[in-house]
C-alpha cells in the first residue's frame, strides 16, 4: 500500500502534545480518522489485526518498547517530536522515555493520595517503587528519567517525614538530591533542600536548616520565582527559633513579594503555592512571639486548606492550637483539636501535634479538657495500632 500520512499531519497540536507524552495509541486514533486512511489500512500497515489494532488505539492491550519503534518507523514520525535526534536513535532511547513517563505517572499519582490521605497511606508502596525502579535508573543515561527518580525518591522522603519515620525520610532525600544533581536538574535539587530544611527544622535543628536553604538560594542566585519565595519562607522558618525578628520579617516581606508576582509551582515532590507562604510565615512569626501576625498568617493558611484537602489543614490547625496554647486561650485552643478530631485524616504530623496539645495541658483540669484529651488519646492509640500493623504487612 502505498499511503503516506500527511507530513502536516504530524504538526498539529493535538498530535505534538501526544508525541511529546509517548501517547501512540491516541495518534494512531487520530492516523486512522484522516481523510483516505481506516483502521483496516493502518492495521496492515503495522501488521496488526483490525481486533488487536482497535484494543491498542483504546488502550486495552498495552504496547511494547519494540512495537513502539516499530510504529515510528513504520508511519515515518519525525523523530524530533517525540525528543530524538533522529529516526536512528529512536530503538535505543525509547525505552528510557517511557521508563519516565512510568515513574512520573506513578509520582504524580502517589502525590495526590499522599496531599488527601498523608504520608502513611503511600509510605510503604513509594519505598517498592523506588526498589523496582533504581536498577533501571543506575544503567540509565537518560537525564529526564534520572531526574523524575529523583522525584520520586523525594515524594518518599516527605511521605516518610508525614508519617514521622525520620531516618528514612533523610535517607530518601539523600538519594533524590544526588539524582537531582547526576540528572542537572537545579529546581528540583532546590526543592529537596527546601524538603530537607523542613525536616531539620522540624526536629529542632535550625541552623541544619538554614544551611539547606542557603545552599539552594546559592545555586539559584539569579532566580526570583515560586521556588526562591519558597526557599525564603523554609529559611525564616530555620531562623526563627533564634528568636533574630528583623531577619524573619525581613525573608518573609521578600518570600510574600517573589510569591505574589510568581505562579505557583504544583510538582510532585511538594506544592509551593501562598499555602505554604502563609503557613511557614505563622509559624516563624509564632516563634519569635509576633503573636497576632503568626494567627492571621496561620488563619489564611487554614482557609486556603480547607478548599483543597484534609492533610493540610490538621496540620495548620495543629499549629494554630500550639499557638492559642502558647497564649493561654484555653476554649479557643479547644474548638480547634475538635475540628482535627472531626477529620477523616490524619497524617504522622498532625497526631504529632495532638500529642503536643495533650502534653502542654496535662496539669491544666476542666471538663471539657478533660473529655478532649481522652478523645486524643482514643485516637493516638488507634493510630499506632495501624501504624504497627502497616509495619509489619
Amino acid at each position: 500500500m502505498g499511503q503516506v500520512v500527511p507530513p502536516d499531519f504530524w504538526y498539529q497540536p493535538s498530535v505534538v502534545r501526544h508525541l511529546g507524552c509517548l501517547d501512540l495509541p491516541a495518534v494512531l486514533r487520530k492516523v486512522a480518522a484522516v481523510p483516505g486512511w481506516s483502521q483496516d489500512d493502518l492495521a496492515r500497515l503495522l501488521a496488526y489485526s483490525r481486533p488487536t489494532l482497535n484494543k491498542i488505539i483504546n488502550g486495552v492491550r498495552p504496547l511494547r518498547v519494540d512495537e513502539l519503534s516499530s510504529i515510528v518507523h513504520a508511519l515515518k514520525i519525525p523523530a524530533h517530536l517525540l525528543g530524538f535526534a533522529d529516526v536512528g536513535a529512536v530503538s535505543q532511547t525509547i525505552e528510557a522515555r517511557q521508563s519516565y513517563f512510568v515513574v512520573r505517572q506513578t509520582t504524580v499519582k502517589c502525590a495526590a493520595i499522599e496531599r488527601e490521605y498523608g504520608g502513611n497511606a503511600v509510605a510503604s508502596y513509594l519505598v517498592r517503587e523506588v526498589d523496582k525502579w533504581a536498577p533501571v535508573v543506575r544503567d540509565s543515561t537518560s537525564r529526564p528519567l534520572i531526574a523524575s527518580f529523583g522525584e520520586l525518591c523525594a515524594l518518599t522522603g516527605y511521605a516518610h517525614y508525614d508519617a514521622q519515620c525520620h531516618g528514612k525520610a533523610g535517607y530518601y532525600y539523600d538519594v533524590g538530591l544526588q539524582a537531582a544533581h547526576e540528572s542537572g536538574d537545579r529546581n528540583l535539587a532546590s526543592q529537596v533542600r527546601a524538603l530537607m530544611s523542613m525536616k531539620a527544622t522540624w526536629l529542632y535543628r535550625p541552623g541544619e536548616g538554614a544551611a539547606h536553604c542557603l545552599a539552594a538560594l546559592e545555586a539559584a542566585r539569579a532566580r526570583r520565582d515560586m521556588v526562591t519565595s519558597m526557599l525564603l519562607g523554609r529559611q525564616a522558618r530555620s531562623e526563627s527559633p533564634c528568636g533574630d525578628r528583623r531577619t524573619v520579617h525581613r525573608l518573609l516581606a521578600e518570600c510574600k513579594e517573589i510569591a505574589a508576582a510568581s505562579a505557583p509551582l504544583d510538582t510532585p515532590v511538594a506544592y509551593w503555592t501562598s499555602l505554604e507562604v502563609f503557613g511557614n510565615a505563622g509559624i516563624a512569626y509564632k516563634d519569635i512571639g509576633e503573636f497576632a501576625l503568626a494567627e492571621e498568617n496561620l488563619a489564611r493558611a487554614i482557609s486556603l486548606a480547607g478548599k483543597s484537602n484534609s492533610r493540610d489543614i490538621t496540620l495548620y490547625l495543629g499549629m494554630m492550637s500550639r499557638l492559642l496554647l502558647k497564649q493561654d486561650r484555653i476554649e479557643e485552643a479547644i474548638e480547634v483539636v475538635d475540628r482535627i478530631l472531626a477529620s477523616r485524616v490524619l497524617s504522622g504530623r498532625a497526631t504529632k501535634q495532638l500529642a503536643l496539645f495533650v502534653a502542654k495541658t496535662e496539669h491544666l483540669y476542666g471538663s471539657r479538657l478533660r473529655e478532649v484529651r481522652a478523645r486524643i488519646r482514643q485516637v493516638l492509640a488507634m493510630s499506632r495500632t495501624a501504624e504497627n500493623h502497616a509495619s509489619s504487612q
